[in-house]
């Protein structure tokens, strides 16, 4: 835990404007003007936050001191990395680093949940409030990126023989692919049409660990819960 609120009076410092990038140039549409505000505001809050602790760095005697200031400078940096390129990708803007001095290939030796717990004890509750919500933000673009990664990967398998091939020799991917199958409506009935009676039918559930009168309960289960600012594509 810090011992003195290392972040003084960042928050008071926003502007007033946006900087570095312009929301209204080729912002992604299904995304709301306010989340990109909110993403840069917390950028501007950090850069004032990396502020204070250069400060405190140079006058810290102590080589603990030292290293919790230097972590959380760091740690700052790479948060500020991610949110200036989620900025940049939903309003094409350029991701411009240079005032970060940042090395992407520098390794650092911190825990980076360890200092994160303690960058949040020292943030007052408005902007850890604010804070909250900009990971939010960007948590959901993340996710939406993913989807659009594993579909890609998706349909390059189907569209592979090689690669359905070396699918159906893993048991892991076979047996999640069957589960995602059966939670869907059209794909359940297509899957179980072919049943020549009963019995077979039956005998299909029981291989899978489905029961036809547990199906519904099933499905909800494993329904995603959409989520606000969700990017379509």
């Amino acid at each position: 835990m810090t011992d003195e609120n290392f972040v003084e009076n960042a928050s008071e410092e926003k502007p007033e404007e946006i900087c570095g990038t312009d929301a209204e140039q080729g912002q992604d549409e299904d995304y709301e003007y306010d989340d990109v505000e909110v993403l840069q505001a917390t950028v501007d809050r950090k850069l004032g936050e990396i502020a204070d602790l250069r400060s405190k760095l140079a006058r810290a005697r102590s080589e603990a001191n030292k290293k919790k200031y230097g972590d959380l400078i760091d740690f700052l940096i790479s948060d500020i990395v991610g949110y200036r390129t989620v900025i940049s990708d939903l309003t094409d803007a350029e991701c411009d680093l240079t005032d970060l001095e940042y090395d992407p290939d520098r390794i650092s030796d911190y825990d980076s949940e360890e200092v994160y717990e303690e960058y949040l004890a020292g943030l007052d509750e408005k902007d850890r409030d604010s804070e909250t919500l900009a990971d939010s933000i960007r948590n959901d673009y993340c996710d939406d990126v993913l989807e659009d990664v594993f579909y890609a990967v998706g349909m390059k398998i189907l569209s592979s023989e090689d690669l359905l091939d070396a699918v159906a020799d893993c048991e892991f991917v076979v047996t999640e692919l069957g589960r995602a199958a059966v939670m869907e409506d059209s794909l359940y009935d297509l899957i179980f049409s072919d049943a020549e009676d009963e019995d077979e039918e039956e005998e299909t559930y029981e291989a899978l660990g489905k029961k036809s009168k547990k199906k519904k309960a099933c499905k909800k289960k494993g329904k995603k819960s959409k989520k606000k600012g969700k990017k379509k594509k």
